[in-house]
């Protein structure tokens, strides 16, 4: 049976599950704009690049990949929804093998 820590009493002491779901609801909702971030960057090195290129290819490199990053963002909510579940499951699969071991590796401080 667990101790818990120095002046906690069990009753007080907060639901490891319930505090792990917190914390993934709050990594989701700060993560889930990450992906939208990338785009103009992107497209500043892309213009950059352009602009510094001696190579007579490079307006159709540009343009190239210009439209490549349009079909990026025209995608962008299929991304989102697959970041955001990559990042959901990461925390079930932690919730599982936390599950798994409990009695053989306890989690402290």
């Amino acid at each position: 049976m667990p101790v818990p820590p120095s002046g906690a009493s069990p009753a007080t002491r907060p639901d490891p599950t319930r505090v792990l779901e917190d914390i993934k609801r709050i990594a989701l909702e700060r993560l889930s704009g990450l992906p939208g971030q990338l785009y103009a960057p992107i497209e500043q090195a892309l213009a950059s690049a352009a602009s510094k290129a001696e190579d007579a290819r490079t307006p159709q490199v540009l343009y190239q990949s210009q439209a490549a990053l349009w079909v990026l963002r025209q995608h962008h909510a299929a991304h989102l929804m697959r970041f955001r579940q990559q990042v959901a499951e990461g925390f079930e699969q932690f919730r599982l093998v936390r599950g798994a071991g409990e009695e053989a590796a306890p989690l402290g401080l």
